[in-house]
């Protein structure tokens, strides 16, 4: 069997802010891409990445704090730039799946940005990595004709 890498299950088509987004623009690409992380960039290299625990993080201090959370307040005091989490740890598309797993397990971290020479690639998320062992363990469906469901 041949061994899995990052490029054999990450996402490539990604979203990504630049740091001058604002909160609410950034929980627009978390609602209207389905996503729960969010790499951001500055001429397609990777700077940081932000999480949708992220956003509730601070909106919990901000809650805490007994500040209000309009999003108005959100967006003056907010934006990808003083929320991502710099420098992240990437991986290359050839990484290895049981290395990124690894990472991700060891770190503590719930995705991580594939990049090739820098330039960000795409996303593999722990989901991608469940789903991945999902299917490799999941045995092949055999069909037989007498079978219901078989169909020429």
């Amino acid at each position: 069997m041949r061994k899995l890498l990052v490029k054999d299950i990450m996402t490539e088509k990604i979203t990504v802010a630049s740091t001058h987004h604002k909160f609410s623009q950034i929980l627009d690409f978390f609602n209207l891409f389905n996503i729960r992380h969010l790499p951001v960039t500055d001429n397609d290299k990777v700077i940081g990445i932000i999480s949708v625990r992220d956003m509730i993080k601070t909106m919990a201090e901000c809650l805490q704090n007994n500040e209000s959370i309009t999003m108005a307040s959100l967006d003056a005091k907010y934006n990808a730039g003083n929320l991502m989490t710099t420098s992240p740890i990437a991986v290359t598309p050839e990484t290895s799946l049981e290395e990124a797993l690894s990472l991700i397990s060891d770190g503590g971290f719930h995705a991580l940005p594939v990049t090739q020479d820098d330039i960000i690639k795409g996303i593999i998320t722990e989901h991608d990595l469940l789903m991945a062992y999902h299917k490799e363990k999941q045995p092949p469906k055999h069909y037989e004709i007498n079978q219901s469901g078989f169909g020429i």
